[in-house]
């Protein structure tokens, strides 16, 4: 029993507690915040700017940005990309449009792997245009450029005059056009990609947007791999009980599950080794 006139200090670790009920609403906001966004709903708890996209009915170009300059560049550079140098360049331009970076990117990604693979690795064509007024070359029946912003900014004015001005504003009305079946392209495919992505950036930024967590090794010796994928990348270990603190973002499936934590730059552990 507390002295008289004294009150006792409140268990840290109580349910009820200060403590418990942030962790709670944080988890509660962790599982309500990513229900939301991939229902198309808004998420109440955070600020209307951050949710504010309604993917399963239409990925519009013109919006609001979707994703930060920050997640640009930095799922630039986690994808080796040659345009990483140019990263908060190349999301200013685009957003200058008035059109929606994260989608220009997920175009990047599904066409070249980010300008890695393919004709665009020679010819710096972000949307592999068959032309554009910036391309000082056309060649195998591709626009050829000077630099990465030089064809984005031909494509983003090919989806602003081309598309969105005749009513094609969104994904699944454009991409059809943009990639026809007739040229042996997969528009369905395409258009399930595009959105794939851009709602994997949509819950990586959630989870930004929800600050560091802190998990436990679960096992006996645990990787530290300098991507969030499987491979020749295992840079440290850690040792059960060990404590790491980080962002959950998304990385390479491992048994269908895509979470991984970043501990550092450059530094990922997937989550079934942590709890």
């Amino acid at each position: 029993m507390p002295t008289p006139g004294m009150v006792k200090a409140p268990d840290p670790n109580a349910v009820g507690s200060r403590r418990t009920h942030r962790i709670g609403i944080r988890w509660q906001h962790q599982r309500y915040h990513i229900l939301a966004r991939t229902q198309g709903a808004f998420c109440r708890i955070c600020k209307p700017s951050v949710c504010q996209v309604k993917p399963f009915e239409g990925l519009s170009f013109q919006s609001a940005p979707r994703i930060s300059q920050r997640s640009f560049a930095r799922i630039l550079v986690r994808a080796q990309s040659p345009a990483a140098a140019d990263g908060p360049r190349l999301y200013d331009l685009v957003a200058s449009y008035g059109l929606d970076p994260a989608i220009a990117l997920a175009f990047f990604a599904h066409e070249s792997s980010y300008g890695r693979r393919g004709v665009a690795a020679r010819s710096l064509n972000w949307g592999n245009l068959r032309r554009g007024p910036r391309a000082y070359a056309i060649r195998g029946g591709f626009g050829y450029y000077h630099s990465w912003a030089d064809s984005l900014q031909d494509w983003c004015e090919l989806i602003l005059n081309r598309y969105a001005r005749r009513g094609l504003t969104t994904v699944e009305t454009a991409i059809p056009v943009y990639a026809p079946s007739s040229d042996h392209n997969a528009p369905q495919r395409y258009i399930a990609a595009v959105r794939a992505l851009v709602e994997q950036w949509m819950r990586e930024a959630c989870a930004a947007d929800l600050g560091p967590v802190s998990k436990v090794v679960a096992v006996t010796t645990a990787n530290v791999r300098s991507s969030a994928a499987l491979g020749n990348n295992v840079v440290a270990k850690k040792h059960r009980g060990d404590v790491v603190t980080g962002l959950v973002v998304e990385g390479a499936s491992v048994e269908g599950d895509t979470r991984w934590l970043q501990i550092a730059a450059d530094r990922y552990m997937h989550l079934s080794v942590l709890r």
